[in-house]
């Protein structure tokens, strides 16, 4: 395991539910936001 997804862990297992519940919120915006230019260039039809 690496040492950030370590230290997320030890993090996790220490924090009270409503900051994880921020958290994963926060996680899930960021997977959307990481796909979405993705999806975007496979979607608009280059000009050539």
């Amino acid at each position: 395991m690496t040492s950030i997804k370590a230290k997320l862990i030890e993090a996790i297992e220490t924090v009270p539910d409503s900051i994880l519940e921020q958290t994963l919120d926060y996680l899930e915006y960021l997977k959307t936001r990481e796909q979405k230019p993705q999806t975007l260039s496979q979607e608009v039809p280059k000009k050539g």
